[in-house]
């Protein structure tokens, strides 16, 4: 069973206009609580967030859950996120569920749309 040890979070970078955070294990139950102390509760008013999900081998619905937490918490803060590093499959699993229409999505951070960060 997988727990939190295999998650990684890089710290909130400084990335283009706005900030950067890599993620690598699985989002899910276990994991969820410590994403939420490095992620969610360092965010700023009107912040601009990369979320790279490249190294980010599942994501369970407490994981789903997690994202849609840090767009309405950036929504609420005038700011906004984008997941990347967004595999075909988990794309799929998104847009089925509407998450898409809370977060933008990109396949990769060298393909986050210049209009995201102004």
């Amino acid at each position: 069973m997988s727990n939190s040890a295999e998650l990684e979070i890089s710290e909130i970078l400084p990335f283009e206009k706005g900030f950067r955070v890599n993620i690598s294990g699985p989002i899910n139950i276990y994991s969820a609580g410590q994403l939420t102390n490095a992620i969610i509760k360092k965010t700023t008013d009107g912040m601009k967030l990369a979320v790279d999900l490249s190294k980010v081998p599942m994501v369970d619905s407490s994981g789903i859950g997690f994202l849609i937490r840090l767009a309405r918490d950036l929504e609420k803060k005038k700011g906004k996120v984008i997941l990347c590093g967004v595999t075909d499959d988990f794309k799929s699993n998104l847009t089925a569920l509407r998450v898409d229409k809370l977060v933008r999505l990109a396949s990769s951070a060298a393909t986050i749309p210049a209009d995201f960060w102004h």
